[in-house]
């Protein structure tokens, strides 16, 4: 295996940019919110709970939270990023991207991406997302603007798996498409324009609840979001 140096370093923006000679990539040019769970702090999260239940950490390679729901039918717990701080714009792209696993594929209710502030977020009226309804393993994809305005979606573009760690991620293009990404392999798309793209801020948000009197387990292994300035 061989390494490619690049001793000067290597950069994202113009020569007569401020950062023209850092010698490393501007970060400025995208926001962006990573957490690999190696640290959880509650504070900075809304968890909307219907039973009881934990989110925690727990021990594992890479850091993992886990969420677990209490064991009556149909108890959740959501998690929101406070405050919300990504809005859709037409023209600047956007990115969205979890490692998870989910303990049951079929009665197990599972959703994750950007989603306005709500306290029943899976059934929210704004949001670009993943969603997994009890009583299938199939997963869908949605892009929501006000509920009925414009409401975007494919029931199936793939099928969970019971505890297998696996990446959902959506990719905005800046111009009229969200792709839609299982392991890192396109399972389907969305047009999208100004009718039917989310008009309010957003926050990275998870979801998990049960479809039946059981406790359900979602772990995650880290949530990315980005979006261009």
């Amino acid at each position: 295996m061989s390494t490619t140096r690049y001793p000067s370093g290597v950069t994202n923006v113009t020569q007569e940019n401020t950062l023209g000679f850092m010698g490393q990539l501007d970060p400025s040019k995208f926001h962006t919110y990573f957490n690999d769970f190696d640290t959880y702090v509650p504070a900075d999260w809304v968890v909307t709970a219907v039973g009881t239940g934990t989110t925690a950490l727990i021990t594992g390679d890479g850091g993992l939270l886990s969420v677990v729901t209490s064991a009556a039918a149909p108890d959740s717990r959501a998690a929101q990023l406070v405050p919300a701080s990504f809005t859709f714009t037409l023209g600047r792209r956007m990115f969205f991207k979890i490692a998870c696993s989910v303990s049951n594929a079929t009665l197990s209710v599972f959703q994750a991406g950007l989603i306005v502030a709500d306290t029943t977020p899976n059934d929210a009226t704004d949001g670009i997302y993943f969603l997994k309804p009890a009583g299938t393993a199939n997963i869908g994809i949605f892009a929501r603007r006000d509920a009925t305005t414009g409401n975007l979606s494919n029931l199936n573009v793939g099928t969970l798996v019971a505890a297998a760690m696996t990446t959902f991620g959506w990719a905005y293009d800046g111009k009229d498409q969200v792709s839609f990404f299982i392991n890192d392999r396109q399972v389907g798309s969305l047009a999208i324009t100004g009718v039917n793209s989310p008009d309010t801020d957003l926050t990275v948000s998870f979801f998990l609840g049960n479809g039946d009197a059981v406790a359900r387990t979602l772990n995650v292994d880290y949530i990315l979001a980005a979006k261009e300035r």
